[in-house]
This record gives structure tokens, sequence and C-alpha cells, in this order.
């Protein structure tokens, strides 16, 4: 089954990390009162799986760093324009090791 989470982001040019189970994928990205949230999207199966993901905000003009390279969403708010960004943190993740712990779960091969 999947699920829909709402996760608050802090409006910061430095990055972020959240943990979130693996084949999370991100739905959207916008503020609510000024403050910066993405929703994610879960199978419930993998709850206890977790991965690390980078998530940076910039600012038009603003250099994105190497580790976030994947654009996601731009959100306005109180006349600025942020730009979302996220990459993956795959250091200490070994997927044999996953995979033979969980021989019944399917792993997509793209996020």
């Amino acid at each position: 089954m999947k699920t829909i989470y709402k996760y608050p982001l802090k409006m910061t040019l430095d990055k972020q990390i959240i943990e979130i189970p693996m084949t999370g994928q991100i739905v959207d990205f916008a503020f609510q009162d000024d403050d910066p949230f993405i929703w994610m999207l879960f199978d419930k199966l993998f709850e206890g799986h977790n991965q690390k993901v980078i998530i940076n905000i910039r600012g038009t003009g603003h250099d994105v760093s190497p580790e976030t390279q994947i654009y996601f969403k731009s959100a306005h708010v109180a006349g600025f324009v942020w730009h979302l960004f996220y990459g993956y943190d795959t250091s200490g993740f070994d997927p044999v090791h996953f995979v033979k712990q969980n021989p019944n779960i399917a792993i997509p091969l793209t996020h």
C-alpha cells in the first residue's frame, strides 16, 4: 500500500538530509505560511528500510551543489522563486546485503 507523507524543510541554503523509506518519491514541493514542505509517496512495504535524501533549496542565480543535481520543482513565496534539488546519499547502503536479507522484495532499478 502506498501512502503520502508531508515533510517540513528549513528555509536555508545549507543542505538538508532526511531519511525516508526506500523507493520514496517526491510528489510536491510548496510553501505553507512561508515555510517549505515536500510531500513524498512511499510503499509501506519498505518501512524500516531507509535511505537518505539530500535536499537543497536554491534561489535563482544560486549555485547548485554537486550532491543534489536532480531538479524537482520551483515554488514562489513572498515575491521570490525557490528551486528544489535533491540527490541520494548512497554511502553505507549495500544492495546485495539488502536483497539477501529481503528476498521477497523487488527493488526498482531507478528512482
